[in-house]
């Protein structure tokens, strides 16, 4: 085993670690799996109204968040993560992909 993954769930975390003592691996090779792209609290919107989840259509639109992305953010979240704008999301995703080209790559 080069490399345990895990979820943010406490009990993937416990698993990982009790793994890395078996396998005797170091807590390097101990990573979380695709952190660059949690959810953000986007679920919360599933099976709601049109209405209910306007504001945070509107803002990904280019009306209000501009050509950048910037310019609008959704309604913050009651879960604590942050309600980023889509040049944020952005970000992530091109952080994300050259986290995997980095670890897939042959």
């Amino acid at each position: 085993i080069s490399v345990i993954k895990y979820s943010f769930a406490a009990s993937s975390l416990e698993t990982a670690e009790l793994a890395k003592n078996i396998v005797k691996v170091g807590q390097n090779r101990v990573v979380p799996e695709f952190n660059f792209m949690d959810p953000r609290a986007v679920g919360k919107w599933d099976m709601m109204s049109l209405q209910q989840i306007q504001p945070a259509l509107l803002a990904l639109d280019t009306l209000e968040a501009g050509k950048d992305g910037k310019g609008a953010r959704p309604p913050p979240n009651e879960d604590g993560t942050p309600h980023e704008t889509l040049a944020d999301n952005a970000v992530r995703l091109s952080q994300l992909m050259s986290l995997l080209e980095t670890n897939y790559a042959g």
